[in-house]
C-alpha cells in the first residue's frame, strides 16, 4: 500500500471515528473540535446528550442505567477501534459509512433499551428542541416519532445539503475576523433554521405534532459540557475516589468558547 493510500485511510478513519464516537458516547462524551462534526456542524444525538451530567440530572440517570450505558458504549467503541484497525479492506467511502451506521444505530438501540419509556420521551423531546435535523438522524427518534424508510432518505438528502453550504461557510471562519466570524455565524444559523423547515416539509402533520407536544419543555443545552465532555469525564474517571462529579464540573472550565458550534 503506498503513501498516499495509507495517508487517504488515515483521514477517512480519523473522519469516521469522530462521526461514530459522538454518535456512541455516553460515557465519555464527545471531546474537543471533534465533536462539532457529530451532527452535522454542532449537532447532537442520543448517546452526546445522554453523556452530559444536565441531562443525566435531567433524566434522573440511576447509577445502575450509567454503568449499564458505559458498558454498551465501551463494547461499542471497541468494535468500532477493530473496525478502523483493519481499514484495508474498507476503502469504500460509502461501505465505511454504512458500516458506521449500522453499529451506532444497534448502539442507540441498547442505550435506548436502559431507559424507561418517560426518560425515552424526555430525551427524545430534548433532542429534537436541541437539532430539529440531527435529531431524525437519531435511530431513538425516528422510533418514537414512526419516520419511514422513505422519509429518513429525504430528511438525509435535505441535511446534507445544508450540511454542504455550512461547510463552505465554515472553511474561512479561522482566518475571519471578529466581525466577519459574526457575519458568518448569522449566515450559519439561517442556513439551519432554512434546513430545519425542509425537513419538516418530509413530515406528515401527525408527526409534526408529535413534535410540537415533545418540545414543549423549558430546556437549552449547556454545550459547553458537549464541547469539554471527554476532557471532564476522564478527569471524572481520574478521580473516582475523590467524589463523583469532579471530572464532569471541570467541562465548563476546560470548554472552550461556544461561538463556533454551530
Amino acid at each position: 500500500m503506498n503513501v498516499w493510500k495509507n495517508q487517504w485511510l488515515a483521514g477517512l478513519a480519523a473522519v469516521c471515528l469522530i462521526a461514530a464516537m459522538a454518535q456512541i458516547s455516553v460515557a465519555q462524551g464527545p471531546g474537543g473540535r471533534g465533536g462539532r462534526g457529530a451532527g452535522g456542524f454542532g449537532g447532537a444525538n442520543s448517546s452526546m446528550l445522554l453523556g452530559t451530567e444536565q441531562v443525566q440530572t435531567l433524566l434522573k440517570l440511576t447509577d445502575e442505567q450509567k454503568a449499564e450505558i458505559k458498558t454498551i458504549t465501551d463494547e461499542s467503541r471497541s468494535a468500532m477501534r477493530e473496525m478502523f484497525q483493519g481499514g484495508g479492506d474498507d476503502t469504500d467511502r460509502a461501505a465505511m459509512r454504512e458500516k458506521m451506521t449500522k453499529m451506532a444505530a444497534e448502539t442507540s438501540e441498547k442505550v435506548g433499551g436502559v431507559l424507561t419509556a418517560a426518560q425515552k420521551s424526555q430525551l427524545v423531546g430534548i433532542l429534537l428542541k436541541t437539532d430539529l435535523g440531527s435529531a431524525l438522524n437519531d435511530s431513538m427518534v425516528k422510533s418514537e416519532l414512526g419516520v419511514t424508510e422513505e422519509q429518513s432518505k429525504k430528511i438525509a438528502a435535505a441535511r446534507e445539503t445544508a450540511n454542504a453550504e455550512l461547510r463552505g461557510s465554515f472553511q474561512g471562519m479561522r482566518d475571519a475576523s471578529p466581525e466577519e466570524r459574526r457575519e458568518m455565524m448569522a449566515k450559519m444559523t439561517e442556513a439551519r433554521t432554512a434546513a430545519a423547515g425542509k425537513v419538516k416539509e418530509e413530515l406528515t402533520a401527525e408527526q409534526i405534532a408529535k413534535i410540537e407536544k415533545l418540545t414543549a419543555i423549558d430546556f437549552e443545552l449547556d454545550r459547553s459540557q458537549m464541547r469539554g465532555g471527554q476532557r471532564g469525564q476522564q478527569g471524572q474517571r481520574g478521580q473516582r475516589g475523590q467524589g463523583g462529579q469532579r471530572g464532569q464540573r471541570g467541562n465548563n472550565n476546560s470548554a472552550e468558547n461556544d461561538d463556533d458550534a454551530i
